[in-house]
């Protein structure tokens, strides 16, 4: 070391030598790179070899595997197009088959409506098999299995719009919404952009323009229809361009206007007449009138008098009586459990399955053997009649006898294992008798305040007792939402925070009792900053994932996929169509589930608000990992300098790499589609817990029931962002590629039906966390992303045609489009969110008494104190049941028998219900 230079000096070049030689800065696009040179460093082992090859293939890259990864579908032919729709296609038919077979096999999981309310649609009793010996056989063989397919297409969808509620309507309303809007832009740019792009490409310029030999080359065909084909040395025809895309955007505000006004309609009327909408719940209400009833009643009934029926506070200690009740519940299922267990191991001791005189001998064997699998099924199922145990033996005493075992299996006999489970059920009732008089008595020390001489006596303790918040019944829904907006209307530090219409099944009671504004800022600013992260930092697990879509890079390591990739031209072609998609596809399902536990840390007081806001950050998640990263070939780091340093350069940016990308999404809107379809059908997850889990363990018929009302739970908040990504991206395409058109419309259509069918047989009621229409509005409003898009692109691809003239249109039409997207959000939004007020007397002939005492009777459910153990036991044949039913309810259990029923079989059937409203 040069003793003339400082120690600190000569470290500090040290350092940077050595960094350079593994970092650099790309001057193009303002990159880091990480450089690995193979040659320089040569690995001394076969594992080292590995590693440097890995790295050398994927570290010496400027961008992530996936930026720009849709620019490699530009130029692909017709067959490999086609060969990973082929596939795609294929796997879709084999999920319908497979469903068309397993929905009469498996009808609790298919058709879980049906069974449980057996009422035939009037549809589908015309469809019913009347057999004439073998006359027609075919014919009704087809109308039994496909028969729901009829039924599913010509069921309108407003049939089951208050069953299934507002969000699960308006979902699919959005999707006829897509189909009209795609399917009428078909009909006009299709058959004018199509020849216009065929005809103004290099080839049909062959012979009539002096062309250079390097653009004299054969286009492929899918090039030749989109607007990258167009020469920038003939733009004359960009006029049409220009044209259409101005109907887009005109015919885009029309159907946009019209499903607002639509949405504010069946809003209004239907969110006034839902459940619990008499119900306000009311934050920092003010010290001085903190947990006294009288003095808010008086409050509210100065404003409109008589409005007011009943208050709940709520009570500070919400946590401790929340683990009481969660308690109460798990005791009372294992109560449940083990009577299941008594009576099944006393009916199938007995059993014999009903022959009948005329049944014939198939069917007697086949009885026979159902009910040997549920008698060795249920042994199965209850591993705790065996036991064994190592016998501790002095290990001398061992070598001196060795027959002695080690080990010794007591094997238990069926008497031993009943007298055991009486025995647990005897200390579990005990249990749940002690515990349910604790959770009572704390439940009655709160119902005390609401006596007026107790609230006089302890006045000073209120405070202590009751948080500052309470739930408000009022005598009309429409009274409840017009305080909603006046107390919320200016800046006022009390009566603020309000929600109405809350459904207490669908509070987050964690979030809501949390009373410090510190705790929920600081709460809800780390959850927004980790929301950021989570948009940009994603690219991580991108570019890793999306490593398995560089086939060429992946063969050069691994020597058996290289031999297929160089073997099987019909593979490549799939892989390279498949893989990207199925990547793009991969890496979104998880993102929902981190979403909404960051909406959980916002402090979100309910599911319904969770769902709203999962919905916007998924959006804007979905737009750019799904859109713009896989579009966009510049890199993440170079996109943001433009935005911030040269902003005019963006609708350039876009014009060069949208165009490339449009082979990609045809494919992916329509894989998107086909998969998004047939897991709605077969829902594998359900199906695969089913066949491996409920199947292996005792549920109790509690459990039957709620799994089969529950089968399948929507989060409408991570649903609807998908298809206004797609549908921004069928708008975005729609004149530069106007072939996306036909093909949105069939991905919609899929997908409309397979939620058609969930509706009609599966979907017996809505969700807690309705929103009742809150959603649809924002999917609608989301769709401008795709019209923003479109405007920037045309600004870019006439800029670069030099057609300055119809570059100042589209900035007209940009400047009018925002003007349109303000005043309509001013306009519309604004009622769809706004209260729906009516007078009093236009809404008390619509409210009966049974829906004024199902508001009146509103109570928080671990704090009411109203909860008695029923047990729901299957009666059978033998009477084993009923005399059972009679041991327990000696221990002052209840059960009930009119629910479910077993089978001679040993199966377990649930009554189906009559009060249903199909």
């Amino acid at each position: 070391m040069d003793a003339n230079i400082p120690a600190s000096t000569a470290i500090s070049n040290y350092l940077s030598d050595y960094i350079y030689t593994y970092l650099d800065i790309d001057d193009e696009t303002s990159l880091l790179i990480l450089k690995f040179n193979e040659d320089k460093d040569k690995p001394d082992s076969e594992f080292k070899n590995v590693t440097s090859s890995i790295l050398s293939k994927f570290l010496n890259t400027t961008r992530t595997t996936r930026t720009g990864s849709a620019h490699k579908h530009a130029g692909i032919s017709v067959r490999t197009f086609l060969s990973s729709m082929l596939v795609s296609a294929l796997y879709f038919f084999v999920q319908v088959l497979l469903f068309t077979f397993l929905r009469n096999k498996l009808k609790h999981l298919y058709q879980a409506k049906t069974v449980l309310h057996p009422i035939k649609p009037q549809d589908e009793v015309k469809l019913e098999i009347r057999t004439n010996g073998n006359k027609n056989m075919v014919q009704n063989f087809f109308k039994y299995t496909f028969g729901w397919v009829n039924i599913v297409i010509f069921c309108p969808i407003d049939r089951y719009r208050d069953p299934a509620g507002l969000d699960a309507y308006f979902l699919q309303r959005f999707l006829y919404m897509l189909i009209f809007l795609f399917f009428s832009l078909s009909a006009i740019n299709l058959p004018v952009l199509i020849p216009i792009h065929y005809l103004s490409g290099f080839i049909g310029l062959q012979g009539l323009v002096d062309l250079p030999k390097e653009a004299q080359m054969n286009t492929p065909w899918l090039d030749r229809i989109n607007m990258s084909n167009i020469v920038l040395k003939d733009p004359n025809k960009l006029i049409f361009h220009l044209f259409l895309s101005i109907f887009v955007i005109l015919w885009f505000h029309i159907i946009l206007v019209s499903e607002l006004k639509h949405v504010h309609e069946i809003s209004k009327k239907s969110s006034l007449s839902a459940e619990y909408q008499s119900i306000l719940y009311v934050e920092n209400i003010p010290e001085s009138t903190q947990g006294d009833k009288i003095k808010i009643t008086n409050f509210f009934n100065s404003i409109s008098p008589n409005c007011l029926i009943n208050i709940r506070f709520l009570p500070q200690r919400c946590g401790g009586l929340r683990a009481f009740y969660k308690e109460l519940e798990d005791l009372e299922t294992k109560l449940e459990k083990l009577a299941m267990e008594i009576v099944l191991e006393k009916y199938f001791l007995v059993a014999k399955p009903k022959l009948g005189g005329k049944c014939d001998k198939l069917k007697k064997y086949w009885r026979r053997y159902r009910l040997f699998c549920n008698r060795i099924a249920f042994i199965l199922k209850t591993p705790q009649r065996y036991r064994g145990y190592v016998k501790r033996t002095n290990w001398k005493m061992a070598l001196s006898q060795l027959h002695k075992p080690w080990l010794q299996i007591h094997w238990r006999n069926k008497q031993l294992y009943v007298e055991e489970r009486y025995k647990l059920f005897k200390q579990t009732s005990q249990r749940y008798k002690i515990h349910l008089k604790l959770w009572q008595e704390k439940c009655q020390a709160l119902e005390k305040w609401n006596d007026e001489q107790y609230l006089l006596q302890h006045k000073d303790c209120q405070s202590q007792v009751f948080l500052s918040k309470a739930f408000i019944t009022f005598s009309c829904p429409a009274i409840a939402h017009t305080f909603d907006k006046l107390l919320t209307a200016g800046n006022i530090r009390d009566w603020n925070n309000t929600l109405v219409g809350t459904n207490p099944h669908d509070i987050i009671w964690s979030n809501i009792c949390i009373s410090s504004a510190s705790i929920k800022f600081m709460r809800s600013a780390l959850a927004s900053t980790l929301c950021f992260l989570i948009i940009i930092g994603w690219v991580i697990p991108v570019a890793f994932i999306g490593l398995v879509s560089q086939i060429p890079y992946v063969a050069s390591i691994i020597p058996l996929l290289s031999q297929v990739t160089t073997k099987s031209e019909l593979v490549n072609d799939i892989i390279a169509g498949i893989f990207p998609v199925v990547t793009l596809v991969f890496i979104t399902e998880f993102v929902p589930f981190i979403l909404r536990w960051f909406s959980y840390l916002k402090c979100c007081r309910t599911g319904a608000e969770v769902e709203i806001d999962v919905q916007k950050w998924f959006f804007v998640f979905l737009f750019i990992h799904v859109f713009l990263v896989v579009t966009i070939s510049s890199g993440v780091s170079l996109v943001v300098e433009r935005i911030l340093y040269n902003p005019v350069s963006i609708p350039t940016l876009l014009a060069h790499d949208l165009p490339k990308s449009s082979n990609f999404f045809c494919s992916f809107v329509l894989i998107r589609g086909m998969a998004y379809s047939g897991g709605n059908l077969i829902q594998l997850k359900e199906l695969l817990f089913e066949l491996f889990y409920y199947k292996l363990t005792i549920y109790n018929p509690h459990k039957r029931w709620e799994r089969m009302k529950n089968i399948p739970l929507f989060q409408w908040g991570s649903i609807y962002p998908i298809f206004s990504v797609l549908g921004c991206i069928g708008i975005i395409y729609s004149v530069i590629a106007p072939l996306i058109l036909p093909l949105c419309c069939i991905a919609f259509a899929l997908v409309l039906f397979s939620f058609k069918y969930l509706f009609i047989y599966q979907i017996e009621k809505g969700t807690p966390s309705e929103t009742f229409g809150k959603l649809y509005p924002q999917a609608l409003m989301q769709l401008y992303a795709g019209v923003y898009c479109m405007e920037f692109c045309m600004m870019g691809l006439f800029a670069l045609s030099n057609s300055y003239k119809l570059c100042t249109c589209m900035v007209v039409a940009f400047a009018l489009t925002i003007i349109a997207h303000f005043k309509i959000s001013e306009m519309y939004l604004s009622k769809v969110h706004g209260s729906p007020f009516q007078t009093h007397s236009q809404f008390t002939d619509r409210y009966d008494r049974l829906e004024e005492n199902l508001d009146k009777d509103f109570k928080i459910p671990f704090s009411d104190g109203n909860h008695n153990a029923c047990l729901w036991l299957p009666r059978d044949d033998a009477g084993i049941t009923e005399r059972e039913a009679a041991v327990f309810t000696s221990k002052e259990i209840t059960c009930d028998l009119e629910k479910c029923f077993l089978s001679s079989c040993g199966d377990i059937i649930l009554h189906p219900q009559d009060d249903c409203n199909y």
